[in-house]
């Protein structure tokens, strides 16, 4: 049975609350090692692939954000795969991009992408392997989501083989979609660019990439759990370890299968295997101070879980005119000590939309979606829940 509150479209939700998102329609079966991504111009979530003990999936479902409502489309079946990464690029936004993950019967390195029409309609996949130049990464399991994406670039380090075992691959590949290329980027070796050794293969473990930087954070091998933020300098080309994991104060736990998104200048955890068992905790690591701080939930908790598909996306909440009454004329822009801030404070026209301004304000709500996944008791989920991290006020249409 949900504890937690269902998140209505009329309805303003509480900061640092989990939400149920339960939409009507054809919404995802049970499933771990899909994706989420989130195309804005079509106000929509793209769920794709995914398995469970019936199989692995080659569908994709939509998740349309201004009604709550699923659909389900039917895909080819080189889209059947679970832990890959799925992505979009600065330049193309509106198309989907599948790389590598597990079928069938293998691993697979291929991309194969979807194109999302003006009206939200998905086009038909299609392959894009053929068209690249370079040497792909060998095949692997690489649970990413657009976090791993930066521009037009998708970076990939490591991922798994088999069972518990890590692909013997230490070294970054970059995906350049402008260009059509793989190439790899080399580690640094020279006496002006030191570097650490590149963190040790492993499955499981977070990617994540600014401008300037690609991070790579937890995730195991054969057994052992690894707790450390690692950076690699996009432009020097070294590798440092800038977080210890569990020996820094506020860090989380050891973990692998978690989920991880950029938002302003932070990479957010979410959830996981650790090495007693899977995880439900959310934490904020500053990435210019590389201060690690947890976020307190308020509410009831999640069911601890792993491998699920995640994304940031933006859902538009038109309160009631009761209720929007209640709300405070204005909101601070501030920001707690766990890391996460509290509701935008937003002016239109010189005044703040709220109680008295005549005018019924609709709210820009960034969320961190997560949908599905498992734990270590044999449960396989297959609900949506959504984490408010800021609330923006729109101008309104009435």
């Amino acid at each position: 049975m949900e504890l937690n509150p269902i998140l209505e479209l009329n309805s303003l939700p509480k900061e640092g609350m989990w939400y149920v998102l339960s939409g009507i329609g054809d919404s995802p079966s049970m499933r771990v090692g899909h994706t989420a991504t989130f195309v804005r111009q079509a106000g929509q979530v793209l769920i794709v692939g995914g398995a469970n003990p019936d199989g692995t999936f080659a569908e994709h479902y939509r998740l349309c954000l201004s009604t709550l409502s699923w659909d389900r489309v039917d895909g080819p079946a080189q889209l059947g795969r679970y832990e890959h990464a799925a992505f979009q690029t600065e330049s193309r936004p509106r198309r989907v991009f599948a790389f590598a993950g597990a079928g069938t019967d293998s691993n697979r390195s291929d991309v194969v992408y979807v194109d999302v029409r003006s009206d939200g309609t998905p086009g038909k996949w299609k392959a894009l392997s053929p068209l690249l130049a370079g040497e792909p990464p060998s095949p692997r399991t690489y649970h990413a989501g657009e976090a791993a994406c930066r521009g037009d670039h998708l970076y990939v380090f490591s991922g798994g083989l088999a069972g518990a075992d890590a692909v013997p691959d230490s070294r970054v590949h970059r995906l350049d979609l402008a260009e059509r290329r793989w190439e790899t980027l080399e580690v640094a070796d020279s006496a002006s660019s030191v570097s650490e050794s590149p963190p040790t293969p492993r499955q499981g473990h977070a990617v994540a990439v600014t401008d300037s930087a690609l991070f790579v954070h937890g995730g195991m091998h054969r057994g052992e759990f690894y707790s450390s933020l690692h950076r690699f300098d996009l432009h020097n080309r070294v590798w440092s370890t800038v977080a210890s994991g569990d020996n820094n104060t506020g860090a989380p736990c050891a973990r692998a299968g978690h989920g991880a998104v950029l938002w302003r200048q932070r990479l957010l955890v979410f959830g996981g295997l650790g090495r007693s068992g899977a995880l439900n905790d959310l934490y904020s690591c500053d990435l210019e101070t590389y201060q690690w701080s947890r976020i307190e939930v308020q509410g009831d908790a999640l069911q601890p879980r792993l491998d699920f598909a995640h994304c940031l996306c933006d859902i538009e909440i038109r309160p009631d005119r009761d209720e929007d009454e209640q709300q405070p004329q204005q909101r601070q822009d501030s920001e707690s000590a766990a890391g996460t801030p509290s509701a935008e404070n937003s002016t239109v026209e010189g005044g703040a939309l709220g109680a008295g301004s005549g005018q019924r304000p609709t709210y820009l709500v960034t969320c961190l979606l997560i949908n599905g996944g498992m734990d270590t008791e044999g449960n396989i989920f297959d609900d949506t829940l959504v984490y408010p991290l800021a609330i923006r006020c729109l101008v309104s249409d009435s």
